[in-house]
């Protein structure tokens, strides 16, 4: 017997209303979806002076706006973080930040980060757990790089800008570029985020503008070609900020014309014909921070574009529906199965029940289905968790508590006579271990093609419970409950589905090897598997 594959089963609204009635997208990408996610989804913001204002209710209102669709947002600022990491956002501080020696002791603070160091409105709970969306911004003075735009872009290894800041000779938009390119390298590692790229404003100063544009341009058309994931996305908020509704304090927003990037008549929309390369959102006085009026063309701009792109990387990272169930339990050993869903590896965690969860072993190879832990010592309930991996990404995660004291299923065993169009045999055993002899009965109870249950059978507490079927092509449901003391408890259920609507053809013997679905439950939720038995 071999486990089978398994198959598989409101500022924005005003926006949305103003690109219905004009003109046909610059360049678009189909597919787009302006519906926030459904559940809370944590955001954290790494930011300096500008990114601050941004947030702010009485300036951008990113924060507001980004509450009201269902993000929970932090984020960082001067001084945040181990050694003070949050000073320094210039673009070659994204390698220590992201690729660093000490970039792991940054992002998982990062990972973490709960709390708010900007004033802005957040009236959502916490939702727990990690930061799911992963925003970062250098600010304005990151816009004057040096350098010629035809410079080769250094490897790596060889980039003078790594870790250092933007005052330095080695600014340059070629050394620039080969930060961003490195960054690519780790957000593939990371599939589990979606990691937002908030382009480096402009300034005023005309005199490096052309470097500035050519960087904004390069990493919303050609960073990506060739990044096969869906968990990146730039923001150019250097375009949006350089065209205006007629002065600073006027913005834009919704014109046909002018710089944006945004969702145009359903696709997004990069344009850059306004021509301006230099800051059209001055604040009083000269100051390069943007005004209130080019901070809110970026909000309205910006958020829709959020609810794309995290639509689009929820739907490539959906679980790939891993389903976990303990094979055997004996001894000091637990042999587990699972179905293969297509992925390139599979890691084993475990851990006695309340105690951090450690990798089990190495990881375990594609088409493999059974894995054994031993040596599991003296605990009575045990937490396993299976990770299925495509190369070093985590895409689905099946977890399963596991008894092995009391009453409990030591293991699941099934065997089915294939008789072509004619009635088969299904034969499935739960071999039951522990304290059976506080087992008084056990009640049989039966559904068929999800109608009701009905008790069928009243046994004996053998350690053996056979349910034998003969009947035609439906599914059928077992719920085995037991009586302690007079006292019904659960014990096991499982699914059998022997109708010919099973995707593998049913019975027809035509079809290769019989395929079965079970579902068995074990104390602790629902595990589906489809197996596969080779004809006799």
């Amino acid at each position: 017997m071999v486990v089978h594959r398994a198959w598989t089963v409101p500022l924005t609204v005003i926006i949305g209303t103003l690109l219905l009635i004009c003109s046909v997208p610059i360049s678009s990408q189909a597919g787009t979806s302006l519906t926030p996610p459904t559940e809370a989804v944590k955001l954290i913001f790494i930011h300096h002076s500008t990114g601050q204002n941004w947030l702010a209710d009485g300036n951008g209102g990113l924060g507001q706006e980004l509450d009201d669709n269902n993000y929970f947002v932090s984020d960082t600022n001067y001084g945040w973080g181990p050694d003070a990491i949050g000073d320094r956002t210039d673009i070659g501080n994204w390698w220590e930040w992201f690729r660093g020696p000490e970039s792991g002791s940054y992002l998982s603070a990062l990972y973490n980060e709960s709390g708010q160091h900007s004033s802005y409105s957040r009236s959502s709970t916490d939702p727990g757990g990690e930061n799911q969306v992963i925003m970062f911004k250098s600010c304005f003075p990151n816009s004057q790089l040096g350098g010629g735009l035809d410079d080769p872009v250094p490897a790596i290894d060889d980039n003078p800008l790594k870790g250092v800041s933007c005052g330095s000779q080695y600014h340059t938009i070629a050394n620039a570029k080969g930060i961003y390119i490195d960054l690519l390298e780790y957000f593939e590692t990371r599939q589990d985020k979606l990691f937002v790229v908030i382009v480096t404003p402009p300034v005023q100063d005309p005199v490096q503008s052309a470097n500035a544009r050519a960087l904004s341009q390069w990493l919303v058309d050609d960073w990506l070609d060739g990044y096969p994931y869906e968990n990146v996305l730039v923001f150019d908020f250097y375009n949006v900020l350089t065209s205006n509704g007629g002065s600073s304090d006027t913005n834009d927003l919704g014109r046909p014309e002018g710089n944006h990037h945004r969702i145009w008549n359903g696709s997004v929309q990069h344009s850059t014909d306004d021509g301006s390369n230099v800051l059209a959102y001055p604040s009083g006085g000269g100051d390069d921070h943007p005004s209130q009026a080019g901070n809110q063309k970026a909000t309205a701009e910006f958020v829709p574009l959020l609810n794309d792109a995290h639509h689009r990387w929820t739907n490539t990272s959906q679980p790939v529906d891993l389903k976990l169930w303990p094979y055997q339990v004996g001894g000091d050993r637990l042999v587990l199965a699972w179905n293969e869903v297509g992925a390139t590896g599979y890691r084993l965690l475990f851990a006695e029940t309340g105690q951090t969860m450690h990798q089990y072993g190495d990881i375990l190879g594609s088409g493999v289905q059974l894995a054994t832990i031993t040596g599991l010592g003296n605990a009575t309930m045990y937490d396993v968790m299976l990770e299925a991996l495509q190369g070093v990404d985590v895409v689905d995660t099946a977890n399963i508590t596991v008894r092995t004291a009391g009453v409990y299923v030591s293991s699941l065993q099934w065997d089915l006579e294939d008789q072509g169009n004619e009635t088969g045999l299904l034969t499935v055993s739960l071999v039951l271990e522990g304290d059976v002899g506080a087992i008084d009965q056990y009640i049989i109870y039966r559904c068929v093609d999800g109608a009701d249950w009905v008790q069928v059978q009243t046994t004996e507490a053998p350690t053996f419970i056979d349910l034998v079927q003969t009947e035609e092509r439906r599914k059928y449901g077992y719920r085995i409950n037991a009586t302690v003391s007079g006292e019904e408890v659960f014990l096991q259920e499982l699914e059998v589905n022997t109708g010919p609507d099973d995707p593998s053809g049913g019975w027809d013997p035509d079809h290769g090897p019989f395929l079965l679905l079970l579902i068995p439950i074990v104390g602790v939720g629902l595990f589906y598997i489809w197996m596969r038995r080779k004809k006799k």
